[in-house]
Parts: C-alpha cells; structure tokens; sequence
C-alpha cells in the first residue's frame, strides 16, 4: 500500500505503471483509494456509518476528474455522518438524474426535488425529516407526482386551508421550505420547463402579505386589548406613572 497525495500527475504515472489490482491511498484523505484496472482506476472510499463501515464508490480515473471524485466523496461523508448509508442515498439521486426526461424538471415528483437537494449539503437528521415531512403533508398526493400535474392553484389553496385552520406557523414553514426547494432548482441550469415553478414562486409574495400580515394585525390587536384590559384595572396614581413614562418614549 502507497500513501501519495492524489492529482492529476500521480493518478495518470499509476494508472501507466500500476499493477492491476494494486492500489494507492490518499495521502490527504486516507479513506480514499484509487485500485488500478485495465484502463482506468476506480476510486473508492471508506466510511463509517454508526459503528458500521461501507465503501462508497467515488468514479473512475480519467473518466471522472478529481473535483467531480472529491465533491461526491465529500455528499457521501455527510451522509454517513448522519448515520445513513451513502450508497442508498446516491442510488435514489443517480436514478433521477438518468431518467429519460433529465432536461425537463416536470417529470420530476416534489419527492425527486427533496432527495436531490438534501444531498448537496450536510443536513441533519432532524432538519432532513422536517423539511420532507412538511411538504409530503401540506403537497398531499401531489408530493409523489410529476410537477407538470401541479399548479399554482393547488398551492394557492393548501396556503388558504392552513390560513382558514388558523395554522400559521404551519403556513410559514409551507412558504419558507417550497421558496427554498424551488429556488435551488432555479439557479440550476441543468433543468429546462421551469415555469411551474417560476408560477408558484410568483404568487408567493401575495400569499405572504396576504395571511401572514393578517396574523400580525390579529396579534397586534389582541396585545392592544390586553393593554387596554391591564389599564383599567390601574388606580389613578398608577395610569399617572403610565402616561409619563410614555411621553418619555414619545420625546
């Protein structure tokens, strides 16, 4: 076994005079460890996953360059740190980004969208849960469908329900997590067909001011008549000391 600092020199001078079978570690990252065959080396990683260890394939040399063999290992190691098996993970990711229809972002099911996003970044557990848990709830069976069979109306409505159940930080998170999906996507230039998306993003300003501001007034409103109810029950010596102290704010 060679510990050697992986580039592109030392990667290219072992797959020319390796031994098949053979294999290097990096020196950098000693989980790494590029194994040479016939005309290429395939790169994997080792990593632990609770008190259990999985190896990960990363790519293969040429074909896949460093960035793309370190990015991946860098996805996988989040991954695992979070107690879950990288393999899995990646498999769900690489089947829909092959499927036939890649170009267009409408064959792609709010589920697909979650799964893709989550493993840009290290997420925890708990955040991962939440964040799927809250639109699976609120995007109901439109959650599992391709986003050519959702509309802004369907949005619209689940905003009004919540709104109408008084559930407004149920609302909030709603908005707050489909505007964060959404925007990842479109600043992605690898997707085509993103008018769905750019439409529910549209009316999300409106929906903001229209619910969440009226919760606000609501809240504002019920304060003044706690204040109004706390005044009343002041003697006049006491309302004296009030009206001073708010002059004082109001100079």
């Amino acid at each position: 076994m060679k510990k050697v600092i992986f580039s592109r020199t030392e990667l290219h001078k072992f797959l020319l005079l390796g031994d098949c079978g053979n294999y290097i570690v990096d020196k950098i990252n000693p989980s790494i460890r590029a194994i040479k065959r016939k005309e290429m080396l395939a790169v994997f990683c080792t990593l632990r996953i609770k008190k259990r260890t999985t190896s990960v394939k990363l790519g293969e040399f040429p074909e896949n360059n460093l960035e793309e063999i370190y990015a991946k290992f860098k996805i996988a190691r989040n991954i695992s740190s979070n107690g879950n098996n990288p393999n899995f993970y990646l498999k769900q990711v690489k089947e829909v980004i092959e499927k036939e229809e890649f170009d267009s972002i409408e064959s792609f099911s709010i589920e697909d969208l979650i799964k893709i996003f989550l493993n840009q970044k290290q997420y925890s557990q708990k955040y991962r849960y939440d964040f799927t848990n809250c639109l699976k709830k609120n995007f109901g069976k439109k959650f599992h469908q391709p986003l050519k069979k959702l509309s802004r109306q369907d949005f619209k409505n689940r905003a009004e329900s919540l709104h109408r159940d008084s559930k407004f930080g149920a609302l909030k998170n709603f908005i707050y997590k489909t505007n964060i999906l959404f925007l990842y996507f479109l600043k992605n230039d690898k997707f085509k067909d993103l008018h769905i998306l750019k439409d529910i993003l549209s009316i999300i300003p409106n929906i903001r001011l229209r619910y969440l501001k009226i919760k606000n007034e609501e809240t504002k409103q019920n304060d003044v008549s706690k204040l109004i109810k706390i005044l009343k029950n002041l003697d006049k010596k006491q309302l004296s000391k009030v009206e001073n102290f708010m002059k004082k704010i109001n100079t």
